[in-house]
């Protein structure tokens, strides 16, 4: 179990019901977890260490939730430290200082407790403490925090359900998923009342560990103390409230949420096919949305283009295999259009795809992904749309710069890279790039970042007098390895899986190379196709409204 610093699965088991005997279903429990999720999104807070002199960021993002008007914090032990002064962002952009006051750090079951209190004048939203130990195997619970990967100003919804209400560590155990940046962020019940707080992982999406609510209730005296305990302090009596916990029913959901989505099913399984190129000499996979065109003009076929060769593309249907080419692609939104052999049958009409969804898209909505072989895989939204900065997509020729005497000079040159490759040497002088001139680390920073790993760029360059031009093919930038249990999660992240102007993020499991398949909600709307795994917690989407301009545009100058 690894420290923080899931998806939805068509045959788990959910417990629902506020009183025995009560039956959610489908809508009914969308429509109560959509009310959970409006009692409780406001309270949910990104935090950072924060110097109030200098006014600077001094520490790593992570997560807390307000829950009373006091402006009492709760949050994980391993980020806060007591004495510390804070500043605490809401949703909605309001801004607050908060400093930290008690933590529980080691003992035998590691309980990872820790409190805040916000110093600054005001009113915040907070949301309601619950009872750990009211909760029950299987019970529906929530998410909403903020994973750094995202770098996002609003938290991000995820949906799961409890597996275990104690482990041996003390922890409460869901299939929630946490990814680094989530620590100290709430855990709720499917009513939005806190029952714990994010804390750890293992590499399997299905292994998160929160610190029971209880464990805040049973120390509240002793954490309005800032200080560190390394042992338990004194224990405050506080009432469990079994009331909830002998009225909640268990159901089984393998068919409540699958009879929510399976007449899509039915309807949509012909809408997603299997994509098979050739990349670098290395089959690669893909999924892709099967577009119909209608009134007889036959079909296209919409992928992830960064996974579709540019040679030997295949289409693989009930049928067989049909041969498919290159209309277009759209390198910013990382879309390709297919044009297959001969036609197939089934696909989303266009009239169909072109209804814009984008205004429905938000945070709580059950959506599911199709995938190729008539596969389904279940998930929330967890944002509305947002843009994602170019990050861990950029472009790298292997190479590091400094700023020295007014001049851009390249630094430390990565083994094996392009700039190794190429020649180019330390202290080298950066000109210009594609003849646009470097006079800062901030030009250096602002052209390339135009670029994506496969791009061709010009970098002029300088050593000693002489002036010379290198021809550079990007490649992907390579980050240092880490051991945490967020990097190692199957299939891993997407090499494309940032710079998107608009996207949704939500938490199904999905494997990298079956991206490019379409989304639809309960009621059949279509709202996008799959166009990243960006991390351990969060898919991107592209939705309709982009899809349906990059497809008209494309039949238009075909």
């Amino acid at each position: 179990m690894r420290i923080l610093q899931k998806a939805f699965i068509a045959s788990f088991v959910l417990v629902t019901g506020i009183t025995s005997g009560q039956n959610l279903k489908g809508k009914k429990l969308e429509k109560t977890i959509d009310a959970a999720i409006q009692k409780s999104y406001a309270a949910c807070v990104r935090i950072w260490a924060f110097d109030t002199t200098a006014k600077l960021q001094m520490g790593a993002v992570f997560s807390g939730v307000v829950v009373n008007k006091d402006g009492h914090i709760l949050t994980a032990a391993h980020v806060v430290t007591p004495g510390t002064t804070y500043l605490v962002n809401f949703p909605n952009g309001k801004k607050c200082i908060a400093i930290g006051l008690g933590k529980i750090t080691k003992t035998q079951i590691v309980p990872d407790v820790g409190m805040m209190k916000i110093i600054s004048r005001g009113e915040w939203p907070f949301a309601k403490m619950g009872y750990s130990s009211s909760i029950r195997i299987h019970e529906p619970c929530i998410s909403i925090s903020y994973p750094e990967s995202l770098f996002q100003s609003v938290p991000v919804v995820r949906f799961g359900y409890i597996t275990n209400t104690k482990n041996e560590k003390g922890f409460i155990q869901s299939t929630c998923i946490m990814e680094p940046g989530d620590s100290g962020g709430p855990l709720f019940d499917y009513n939005g009342n806190v029952i714990g707080l994010h804390s750890a992982i293992e590499i399997s999406e299905k292994l998160n560990f929160d610190i029971p609510i209880d464990l805040y209730r049973e120390y509240w005296q002793a954490l309005n103390i800032p200080r560190i305990y390394h042992s338990f302090p004194k224990s405050l009596a506080h009432a469990i409230d079994d009331s909830v916990h002998d009225k909640i029913e268990v159901l089984d959901t393998n068919n409540i949420f699958g009879n929510n989505f399976k007449k899509i099913i039915a309807n949509e399984r012909n809408t997603c096919v299997k994509v098979i190129s050739n990349i670098n000499g290395t089959r690669q996979e893909a999924a892709g949305t099967l577009i119909n065109l209608e009134k007889k003009r036959g079909c296209l076929i919409l992928s992830k283009s960064s996974i579709v060769g540019k040679n030997s593309i295949r289409i693989q249907t009930k049928s067989g295999f049909l041969h498919a080419s290159v209309i277009v692609r759209d390198e910013n939104n990382d879309l390709v259009l297919l044009k297959p052999s001969s036609n197939i049958k089934g696909g989303i009409p266009l009239r169909k795809l072109c209804a814009d969804s984008s205004a429905k898209i938000r945070p709580g909505l059950f959506i599911i992904s199709l995938l190729p072989n008539a596969k389904a895989a279940y998930s929330i939204i967890g944002t509305s749309l947002i843009k994602t900065i170019k990050y861990f997509s950029a472009g790298s020729f292997g190479a590091s710069i400094l700023y020295k005497d007014s001049i851009v000079k390249l630094d430390r040159i990565q083994p094996s890279s392009p700039a190794e490759i190429e020649g180019m040497k330390t202290d080298d002088a950066v000109l210009a790039i594609d003849n646009k001139p470097i006079f800062s680390p901030e030009d250096f920073f602002r052209i390339l970042n135009q670029f994506w790993p496969g791009d061709t760029i010009n970098i002029k360059l300088k050593r000693g007098k002489e002036v010379f031009n290198k021809i550079i093919v990007l490649k992907p930038i390579l980050f240092p390895k880490s051991d945490h249990p967020a990097e190692h999660f199957a299939g891993g992240s997407s090499i494309i899986r940032d710079g998107f102007n608009q996207v949704f993020s939500h938490d199904a499991i999905l494997y990298s190379n079956r991206c490019g398949g379409p989304i639809f909600d309960s009621e059949g709307l279509f709202y996008g196709i799959n166009i990243a795994r960006h991390s351990r917690a969060s898919c991107l989407a592209i939705p309709t409204s982009i899809i349906c301009q990059f497809i008209l545009h494309s039949i238009k100058n075909e």
